[in-house]
């Protein structure tokens, strides 16, 4: 047997450099022995003089002599992997974080955690990084699949799909060589690393969760003395001195991150919403399942940019329709979504992309006119930013759409904005020979209604007919509006959520057992902010009480819990509530419901919780019945998905020419008269007829009118007519 040492640090000064320790015991084999029970780390080392020489090196740092009588109970020996950091500066930012929370989640168990560095020789090395290179080289790498034509109507193609390239085992793999390479090239000492666990229940379970496994077997050793002689003979990866710095932890260095004991819930369903997170702290990888029924009851999930919040919409959404296919639309600000909605078969729609045109006031068959002009009025009025003219707006946007409505159910766009205008001007303005004069109340409205005008002179969205959209909903739509400007965005949240809204309400209400319709609004505040006093909230907050009968989902994406009333996130009974700011993270907790003695560690831990780990509450059926389950952490399944975005191109359609002649009684030309051309009120032209009385115009859209005025002399002298656009006009000034 080999005389072995033990060894405990008494003082370790602040910021000290740890890997001094391969300085202090050059091309010496050592252990570290992590004891879960004492809170505490020592070495193990067969070098005697050990401590003297670490003191040494390593400047104010004492060291004491420990004894080694912990026995070992079914030990496991494991080969771990770390990857290579993407910053080269700083190998512990990402590469081993298995350690992290350890004291946090195995506090007072009798575990004990061996972590080996047995010296590499340049041999060991050679073999290795020939066996991985060759395993690189016999790689299959590409398959070749081909395709019909797209949804876009392109023709046949073919898709490339990346079998190793880009998979984790080609990365460990380089990894590995990088980390080799390194360590030969430098003439750097590079270490074998094993880990040895004397528990075979959280310990092990905590640690293949923490880090990539590649073997792991029982051990026979029952001693820490044995462990050691084991380890010297462990064909384990061989890793830079550089790398396996970063796994040199020590009882008071490893972060105690609190623990927030939760237990999972045992009532099943078919929807897995993510992962269990033990204490809030580790993945334990058992499934949390919530019946597929109870998303009716409305879902939120809120977070800071970047962590993970939208990924686990997508996920949600993924498995939903691998249920069941009910209508689905989904608005998104950016183009995140676009990739899933083409995996899925799904309709991707870019607004300002061209392509389909739409008519947002076309209310469809099926649908009560009366009730989808009265939401239109509502939500434009509250997506407009008018402020407290927002209540006079509404009433002028419902004594147009009542004549507008009476007559059509699709009305030209062009003809409801008119209909609008005449509405304000008769309650909010008095009409004179010079033109309109407008009250205060009239001046805000018109400027409130400014989106609208932008809109309609957009050829996607100026004309009567246009896509069915129920037909969008049936097959499942997503609405990318990144090419809208974000002053913009709410007035079309309002359009497009006021289609949802009509087919939603001509649902019956026998759907309480099943999920018919997902709405998912991204950045859900543009349109439903955080006031009582908005009509938005209001409308929502009662649609949401009937959304379970109907059997919709109604699922909102924010930044944070303030940006949604509380009355709406009150009742949206699946919360999903991943790092919040710590302005925000008291309203969070008491969203979720936890226990009390638990809501001080719950707002800690909801301020530094890591990307794609939540804190959830949601519903589970007991006996037939629908129950809360207890608050709990998760973290989000991951997607398999491509992250990067597809640009595609903005198809416009060609550009049109209007011709206008000018002519007196008797046919002659009128030359050099100015001429002034607007549409729905917005001057979009001005010039002068030439030498044969004739203008030409480019962009004007087809078959649209617009108002062409003469101009003469003097203001009572102009003379205006209705032309057509993209056509030739004939004008007889009389």
């Amino acid at each position: 047997m080999l005389d072995l040492y033990a060894l405990r640090f008494d003082q370790l000064p602040e910021g000290a450099d740890c890997s001094l320790l391969f300085d202090a015991l050059p091309n010496s084999a050592f252990m570290l022995c992590h004891d879960l029970k004492r809170l505490d780390t020592f070495i193990v080392t067969t070098e005697k003089s050990a401590g003297e020489r670490i003191g040494l090196v390593m400047k104010g740092a004492r060291l004491s002599r420990c004894t080694l009588e912990k026995k070992l109970d079914k030990p496991t020996v494991i080969i771990p992997f770390i990857s290579c950091p993407t910053d080269a500066d700083d190998p512990g930012a990402d590469a081993w974080q298995a350690f992290n929370d350890m004291y946090g989640v195995l506090k007072g168990t009798d575990a004990l955690i061996l972590v080996s560095f047995t010296p590499a020789t340049k041999e060991y090395l050679v073999s290795v990084k020939d066996r991985i290179e060759h395993a690189l080289s016999s790689k299959e790498v590409r398959r070749t699949t081909y395709t019909g034509g797209s949804l876009a109507g392109d023709g046949p193609g073919s898709t490339q799909a990346d079998l190793y390239y880009g998979s984790e085992e080609r990365g460990m793999l380089l990894s590995m060589v990088g980390m080799i390479s390194e360590s030969m090239m430098q003439s750097g000492m590079s270490y074998r690393v094993s880990i040895t666990i004397s528990d075979q229940g959280r310990a092990l379970q905590y640690l293949k969760s923490r880090a990539c496994i590649l073997e792991s077997f029982s051990s026979k050793s029952r001693d820490i003395s044995s462990a050691y002689l084991e380890s010297l003979r462990l064909p384990s990866v061989p890793f830079s001195r550089r790398y396996c710095a970063a796994m040199l932890n020590f009882s008071d260095r490893i972060p105690r991150k609190v623990a927030v004991q939760t237990a999972l819930s045992k009532g099943g369903g078919e929807l897995c919403l993510g992962t269990y997170v033990e204490g809030s702290l580790y993945d334990t990888k058992e499934p949390v399942m919530m019946p597929l029924q109870n998303l009716n009851l409305g879902v939120i999930i809120t977070g800071l940019p970047g962590t993970g919040k939208s990924l686990a919409a997508m996920g949600l959404v993924k498995r939903l329709l691998g249920l069941r296919r009910p209508m689905l639309m989904v608005v998104s600000p950016t183009e995140e979504w676009n990739a899933l909605g083409r995996e899925l078969g799904l309709q991707v729609i870019k607004i300002y992309g061209g392509g389909a045109p739409f008519n947002f006031f076309k209310c469809s068959p099926g649908i009560s006119k009366e009730r989808f002009y009265e939401n239109l009025a509502m939500l434009i009025a509250s997506a407009s930013g008018a402020g407290p003219y927002r209540g006079p707006m509404e009433k002028c946007l419902l004594a147009a759409f009542r004549k507008v409505y009476s007559g059509a159910s699709d009305p030209d766009p062009a003809l409801v904005y008119r209909a609008i205008e005449e509405a304000v001007i008769e309650r909010h303005a008095k009409r004179s020979n010079t033109g309109v004069k407008y009250t205060k109340h009239g001046e805000n409205i018109m400027a409130g209604l400014e989106s609208l005008r932008l809109m309609l002179f957009k050829r996607q969205f100026a004309y009567s007919g246009g896509t069915d959209f129920l037909g969008l909903l049936k097959r499942g739509a997503i609405f990318d509006l990144s090419r809208v400007s974000n002053s913009m965005k709410p007035f079309f949240y309002a359009l497009i959520l006021n289609q949802a809204y009509g087919f939603a309400d001509a649902l019956d209400i026998m759907g309480d057992s099943e999920v018919r319709m997902l709405l998912c609004i991204e950045e859900a505040h543009l349109i439903f902010d955080n006031t009582e006093q908005s009509a938005a909230s209001q409308d929502l907050r009662q649609r949401i009480q009937d959304f379970r009968k109907k059997g919709i989902c109604l699922m909102l994406l924010t930044h944070s819990v303030n940006d949604i009333s509380i009355s709406i996130r009150r009742l949206c009974q699946t919360k999903l509530y991943f790092r919040q700011s710590a302005d925000s993270v008291k309203y969070a907790v008491g969203d979720l419901v936890f226990r009390k003695e638990l809501q001080d560690s719950v707002a800690d831990k909801l301020k530094t919780l890591e990307q794609r780990v939540c804190a959830a509450s949601y519903m589970t059926l007991c006996g037939g019945s629908k129950e809360p389950a207890s608050p709990i952490f998760l973290r989000s399944q991951a997607l398999a998905i491509s992250t990067r975005p597809e640009h595609d191109a903005c198809i416009e359609a060609p550009d049109t020419v209007t011709i206008v002649r000018v002519f007196d009684n008797g046919g002659k030309p009128l030359q050099n008269k100015r001429i002034e051309l607007a549409y729905i009120g917005e001057k979009v032209f001005s010039g002068a007829t030439d030498d044969s009385g004739a203008v030409v115009v480019g962009g004007l859209l087809s078959g649209k009118q617009y108002t062409m005025a003469v101009l003469g002399e003097k203001k009572k002298d102009t003379r205006t007519f209705m032309i057509q656009g993209s056509s030739e006009n004939l004008v007889k000034l009389e």
